[in-house]
């Protein structure tokens, strides 16, 4: 494991779709151009290996309708700890992390204001919403690698996240075994 600080940059490209949201032709997205820069730090410390990463994104979104369209950069961000050291033989790991959450997601949106129930007319107007989540998963993980040769391994553990989806109070539990063959 190299030690010391990292910094990746990236530029990604969406069509039809921004940060994995489809619509259908009346939201008229056309697609995003997502800019991310991440800052590695890695460390041994008392026989473990840390690696902190922290992330943050800027997407621009093109196209939109009178229903939808973003009045400025989606913002996001991302960050994960782990500690790792080896045992029986192998690598045993724990992991805090959170993968990307929009923090700032200005939109202008199509709302109903009024329903007039005689003539049946809906009344609408234009408002300015943030579209960013209330809540931000929190995923901790627990696993154990090995190699089993030259050019195969196997890896296990558990994982639970905590505001699953950024969604409050929603949680989900997963075991995983990964047998990779090179």
């Amino acid at each position: 494991m190299p030690l010391g600080l990292g910094l990746e940059l990236s530029d990604l490209f969406e069509r039809g779709q921004v940060l994995g949201m489809r619509g259908d032709a009346t939201l008229g997205l056309t697609g995003a151009r997502t800019t991310l820069a991440t800052l590695t730090y890695r460390q041994r410390l008392a026989g473990v290996d840390l690696t902190a990463r922290a992330t943050v994104s800027s997407t621009r979104a093109s196209g939109g309708s009178d229903l939808l369209r973003f009045s400025g950069p989606l913002i996001g961000s991302a960050f994960a700890v782990e500690g790792a050291r080896g045992l029986f033989g192998g690598r045993a790991s724990l992991a805090l992390s959170s993968p990307l959450r929009v923090e700032r997601a200005p939109a202008m949106l199509l709302a109903p204001v009024s329903f007039d129930l005689v003539s049946g007319a809906l009344a609408t107007r234009t408002v300015k919403v943030d579209l960013a989540p209330d809540a931000r998963e929190l995923d901790l993980e627990l696993s154990w690698s090995t190699l089993l040769t030259s050019t195969s391994s196997l890896r296990f553990g558990v994982a639970r996240a905590f505001d699953a989806g950024h969604v409050v109070g929603a949680s989900d539990t997963a075991g995983f075994v990964t047998i990779a063959i090179r």
